[in-house]
């Protein structure tokens, strides 16, 4: 993830969000964005055998 930033306009607040399979459909809640900070998160291990790839796209 890349976090953008401009000198323009400093009072402008970015927040970040996740959608998808992984985090907000099935599987649910593998993976979350700290709202503020952009950080993915991952919140339960991975088991490729149960899922076999995950696509993120930015």
């Amino acid at each position: 993830l890349n976090q953008l930033k401009s000198n323009k306009d400093r009072d402008t607040k970015i927040f970040y969000s996740i959608t998808g399979p992984g985090a907000d459909s099935p599987p649910e809640g593998v993976f979350a964005v700290e709202k503020e900070t952009g950080w993915l998160l991952l919140n339960k291990p991975l088991d490729r055998e149960e899922i076999a790839k995950y696509e993120v796209l930015l």
